[in-house]
């Protein structure tokens, strides 16, 4: 997992290399929407991409993470099947849906059925490289999406930006923040706040905890955290003091969201829970975005260490899927 971790800014070259050459040979017309069919990893981009051009895409983005899709999915629909093997069954069940609704339908994926039902139905794909855990492919994941919906002319380019944050990437050293959070988030249930700009970062962190660092974990938004959770830090009291909250800012958040996160922090600080902050660092969106990603899997994989597993097995999941292959 580490060797994965340290190739993050060149997966992102490779990714934009690689889905620079795409080709949509669908019916291109006005979108009313783009749905992003996909689970865990394979839908990971989808929560970037939302992050990164919620000012900038004219049409919404939805992420279906289930076997079915909404029933407005049809002829006028953008839908992007993502599964980094091929073989997801929820992906490939909302993918026969989508056909039958008519949507302009593009694929992304490594192999398996998936590529076989793009080949197939003569579909435009992307095709991954092989080797990759699907939550290490979080690079090709979002690029890929970037790259499809740039070249429909849904968003500007964003090749400067991009750049940007390659070299900032490239320059990442802030070890001890990483460290210093290990420490935090070590024999404690980690909360993660975000504003819902920042989202895909919670979502990361969130991810990456439980299955790189083996490690329970929850996140949620501010605001919608401050009419509901914000209540429920009264009990259990002997639990509160078992968890560490980590705040997510970010210089483009809400000055009144930047308010409710000061607020949330004295009053948690007030019942003894430990607060920290981390603060994304870049000059432009991507270049927040893609640090906090980079910062989330290193953090994860120096927790796995420090709680002696390996990052890299997700025994369970494993075990569920050769379940279900019986039923």
């Amino acid at each position: 997992m580490k060797s994965f971790i340290e190739q993050f800014p060149y997966q992102l070259e490779e990714a934009y290399t690689n889905a620079f050459k795409f080709e949509f040979n669908g019916n291109q017309k006005d979108f009313q929407n783009v749905v992003i069919l996909g689970l865990g990893g394979s839908a990971f981009g989808g929560e970037l991409i939302k992050n990164y051009c919620e000012r900038t895409l004219p049409i919404p983005v939805i992420i279906v993470r289930d076997y079915t899709i909404p029933n407005f999915v049809s002829q006028n629909s953008l839908v992007i099947a993502s599964s980094y093997s091929g073989n997801t069954e929820e992906t490939l069940s909302a993918f026969q849906q989508s056909l039958e609704a008519g949507a302009n339908i593009v694929c992304i994926t490594s192999g398996g059925k998936l590529l076989d039902f793009a080949k197939n139905y003569r579909l435009s794909y992307i095709q991954l490289p092989l080797g990759y855990p699907p939550r290490a492919a979080a690079g090709f994941s979002f690029i890929s999406k970037l790259c499809i919906i740039n070249k429909l002319s849904l968003i500007p380019d964003f090749h400067k930006d991009f750049q940007e944050s390659l070299q900032f990437l490239h320059s990442f050293s802030d070890w001890n923040n990483v460290y210093e959070m290990v420490e935090f988030f070590y024999g404690k249930i980690p909360v993660i706040y975000s504003s819902p700009s920042n989202e895909s970062v919670a979502i990361r962190l969130r991810q990456q905890i439980q299955e790189n660092s083996k490690q329970l974990c929850w996140h949620h938004v501010i605001p919608e955290m401050n009419h509901n959770e914000l209540v429920g830090w009264e009990l259990p009291l002997h639990l509160l003091t078992q968890t560490h909250v980590l705040i997510i800012r970010s210089s483009y958040d809400h000055q009144r969201i930047q308010y409710r996160m000061d607020f949330v922090k004295e009053k948690l600080q007030s019942k003894q829970v430990s607060v920290s902050e981390l603060h994304l660092k870049g000059n432009n969106r991507m270049s927040q975005l893609l640090y906090g990603i980079h910062w989330s899997d290193w953090v994860s994989y120096y927790l796995a260490e420090k709680n002696q597993v390996d990052p890299s097995p997700v025994a369970v999941i494993d075990e569920l899927k050769n379940s279900l292959a019986a039923k």
